[in-house]
C-alpha cells in the first residue's frame, strides 16, 4: 500500500510548481510572524491541501467506510484521477502565470525601447506599424 508519505516525498521530488508554491508560503508566513524559521522539507501545505480534497473526494471517504484520521488512506481510481486532475490543473496554472509574465516583460520591453529595431525607428520588427493617414 502506497500511504501519503511516501506520495508527498514523490510530490515534491517530481513537481517543481508544489515546491515553489510551498516556498512562497512558508516565506508569506515568516514575514507574516516576522521570524526566519528554517524550512523543513517534509512540510507542503499545497500537498496537505490537494490530499484532503483528494481523500474527501472519494466514496469510500463519503460513505465513511475510511475513517478521516487515518492515515492510511487507500485511494480508489477515482481519487487518482482526482489527483492527477489537481496536479495537472497546477502546472497549467504556473505555465499560465509564466507565460503572462514573460509577455507582459516583452511588451514593457518593446515599448520602452527607443529607436526602433537596429536604430530604424520606421521598422517594426513584428509588422505592426502604425500608419496616419494625412
Amino acid at each position: 500500500s502506497i500511504g501519503p508519505q511516501c506520495i508527498r516525498e514523490f510530490v515534491l521530488l517530481h513537481c517543481p510548481v508544489v515546491r515553489r508554491r510551498d516556498e512562497a508560503i512558508l516565506a508569506q508566513r515568516a514575514d507574516s510572524s516576522g521570524e526566519c524559521t528554517a524550512t523543513n522539507v517534509i512540510q507542503s501545505p499545497t500537498f496537505d491541501v490537494i490530499w484532503d480534497i483528494v481523500t474527501q473526494s472519494d466514496p469510500r471517504f463519503k460513505n465513511k467506510a475510511v475513517s478521516p484520521n487515518n492515515k492510511s488512506t487507500q485511494l480508489g481510481i477515482e481519487g487518482w484521477m482526482i489527483f492527477c486532475r489537481l496536479l495537472a490543473l497546477a502546472h497549467y496554472q504556473e505555465s499560465q502565470r509564466r507565460f503572462a509574465s514573460r509577455h507582459l516583460q516583452q511588451m514593457m520591453r518593446h515599448k520602452h525601447s527607443s529607436g526602433g529595431y537596429l536604430g530604424n525607428s520606421d521598422y517594426s520588427p513584428r509588422g505592426s506599424r502604425m500608419v496616419n493617414p494625412n
